[in-house]
């Protein structure tokens, strides 16, 4: 065994530049496998706790703040954007099987003194906005995180968002002094899908889900709390997205109803009852003229609804496979469009590799990628059998000097086991968040350690055992 060894160690010093080129390609062979597992086989979770599911967009790698607002606000500014929001939104409908709908938690503006008139003061902070983020704007907002002494941002911002709700006042164009306090946006499929229902009133009319004008009076949706607070068919002024519009009050909710909405990270779904809150529908924009400041308002509107509170509602009886297929049509239609892609569900190694390529372009990077499979396979063979052939010689001197062909045998089998381990370890350290724990990858490798080994010791045995020792002799002469 020891001299075995010893061999084993001389062989892998002796051919050390083709040594380090089979470890490359079988580095190179196993990456390529993890990837192509990944994607073709190793689908998303679909056991979801209700069958409706929001969009988020994964964080770029140098940004790791809240996922729904990795999508900078920049964007909404850009030229053409307003049609590719749109064309996405219009193409997200249009989805078969699944049902795109839109609920965002957001803010309402009202005016102060007529909120204050109405509402007790010990009453009004459970009125405020869900999101206790929003009041903390700008430098506030800024100070506050500078001052965090250096901890993780996620750490901040979810501290924040924690944080006691208040209501927000403040200055607004046009309306003056403001109360900012919790609201939702709503289209036709989320009120269908949440039961919302109203105590009094009425729910949105189908032509309220559409803006087609600045001087079009907004419904709204009062939750159950407002009731004896403000009246049906009262009229106000509001602020909505930072805009001032003409509202009506149309109805007032049950007491109790809830929807669930993007919480404070992508990946959580958190839910809120409506009982303070004021409901608007989340409303496609068709204006019938131009008005000023329409490209930043429906660049706005529609970011928002994309980014920040879109989601879809699948079966319930959704299998893994469906649910893979289904976040790759979604991926797809952002970008074709030329939006950033939105994920339904945490994306696979493979999925993540290939986010920003079609399906159709992903494909083709398989097919490329399986040959290089191939390749590097048939390169392995060809390296191994040179490596053979240069070590006959050598072969047939250790014969001649007493060693048994059993003990060659193992030599190559040690230096082969070599070779192949140090490309799984560099494997392993790669992709090691993937791997740890995932039984699927450690098969894998297992597999793809086993199979070479044995192909190698195999090709080395069936070489070595038809040899007898005045062939090996000859051969060295």
């Amino acid at each position: 065994m020891k001299i075995s060894v010893k061999e084993a160690c001389l062989g892998l010093k002796r051919d050390l530049i083709a040594n380090v080129l089979i470890v490359l390609m079988i580095t190179l062979l196993l990456s390529v496998s993890v990837v192509i597992i990944s994607y073709y086989f190793e689908l998303p979770d679909s056991d979801f706790n209700t069958n409706s599911h929001f969009l988020y967009q994964r964080p770029s790698d140098n940004d790791d703040r809240y996922k729904q607002f990795d999508a900078t606000a920049s964007m909404w500014l850009n030229e053409n954007n307003n049609s590719y929001t749109e064309n996405t939104i219009d193409a997200l409908n249009t989805l078969e099987d699944i049902t795109f709908f839109t609920c965002k938690e957001g803010a309402v503006s009202l005016p102060k003194d007529d909120f204050t008139s109405k509402i007790p003061e010990d009453e009004r902070n459970q009125f405020a906005c869900n999101m206790s983020f929003s009041t903390y704007n700008g430098e506030a907002q800024e100070n506050y995180i500078k001052d965090s002494g250096g901890r993780d941002y996620l750490d901040v911002v979810k501290e924040i968002y924690d944080m006691p709700r208040e209501i927000d006042y403040y200055d607004a164009p046009e309306l003056g002094q403001v109360a900012t306090v919790s609201a939702f946006q709503l289209d036709q499929n989320a009120i269908e899908h949440f039961d919302v229902k109203v105590q009094d009133g009425r729910l949105f009319e189908p032509q309220e889900y559409i803006l087609s004008s600045f001087d079009d009076e907004i419904p709204l949706l009062m939750g159950y709390n407002y009731i004896g607070k403000y009246d049906l068919n009262e009229t106000l002024e509001i602020s909505l997205s930072s805009f001032v519009f003409n509202a009506r009050v149309v109805g007032f909710l049950e007491k109790g109803k809830t929807v669930d909405f993007l919480g404070a990270f992508a990946s959580e779904t958190a839910s809120s009852t409506l009982d303070n809150s004021i409901i608007s529908p989340s409303f496609d924009i068709d204006f019938k003229a131009p008005a000023t400041n329409l490209e930043f308002f429906t660049g706005l509107w529609n970011m928002g609804k994309l980014y920040h509170g879109s989601g879809v509602i699948i079966p319930s009886d959704t299998t893994p496979k469906e649910l893979l297929s289904y976040q790759i049509q979604i991926k797809d239609i952002c970008l074709n469009n030329g939006v950033p892609p939105l994920l339904l569900a945490e994306p696979t190694l493979g999925f993540l590799y290939f986010i920003k390529e079609t399906d159709s372009t992903v494909k083709l990077l398989m097919q490329i990628s399986i040959a290089m499979v191939l390749l590097d396979l048939l390169i392995l063979y060809l390296f191994f059998i040179s490596k053979l052939s240069r070590n006959m010689r050598r072969y047939a001197i250790l014969v001649m000097n007493g060693w048994s062909i059993k003990s060659i045998i193992l030599a190559c089998v040690l230096e082969a086991m070599f070779l192949v381990f140090l490309p799984v370890c560099i494997v392993s350290i790669i992709h090691h968040q993937q791997i740890a724990g995932n039984l699927m990858y450690i098969l894998l490798i297992f597999c793809v350690v086993a199979v070479l080994i044995a192909i190698i010791s195999g090709f080395i045995c069936l070489k070595l055992r038809k040899l007898n020792i005045e062939s090996l002799i000859r051969g060295a002469e």
